[in-house]
């Protein structure tokens, strides 16, 4: 199988049901974004993170191939969309590493440690990856799960790369 098709190659691309959209049509910026983010999460699982996050970051690289099929994929019930389970699981992330850290009294620099840059770097994307969402929302249906998902994704980032700098 040939890895291109060149219908890239006048700015068009396929959505997973086959429905063609143009390469700058909002759900495929939003998938785009998430994809981007993936990738800034594993290169932050190159740079030693904490032994107790890595199990996260790997569970959440999962959630985000999901996510991306989620948001690529419209009218097609055979897939496994993003839950409120999903989001549960990141809301119970964030509880458990908020308690182990000090209280934010105010803005904080990002960074401390590799690691923690390129989750802030992760962190910014996902932040992107919202306002896209929210830009989607008002043109076509999307799952509110994958909306709750990505919202919560960034406040994990952000305790995650609080975390990486604190220990």
């Amino acid at each position: 199988m040939k890895i291109y098709t060149k219908t890239g190659d006048k700015g068009i691309t396929s959505l997973f049901s086959g429905e063609k959209r143009f390469k700058d049509d909002t759900r495929i910026n939003l998938y785009g974004t998430t994809d981007e983010l993936l990738a800034a999460i594993t290169l932050a699982l190159e740079f030693e993170p904490p032994a107790e996050i890595i199990d996260d970051l790997n569970n959440i690289r999962t959630k985000i191939f999901q996510l991306n099929a989620d948001l690529a994929t419209i009218n097609n019930k055979n897939i496994e969309r993003i839950s409120s389970e999903d989001v549960n699981y990141l809301e119970q992330l964030i509880d458990k590493y908020s308690e182990k850290l000090p209280e934010l009294k105010s803005f904080i620099m990002p960074g401390g440690t590799k690691c923690a840059a390129f989750l802030n770097l992760a962190r910014t994307i996902c932040r992107r990856a919202e306002r896209i969402g929210f830009e989607l929302i008002r043109k076509e249906s999307v799952n509110e799960n994958a909306m709750l998902f990505i919202n919560r994704l960034s406040d994990y980032l952000f305790v995650a790369c609080r975390h990486c700098k604190e220990i």
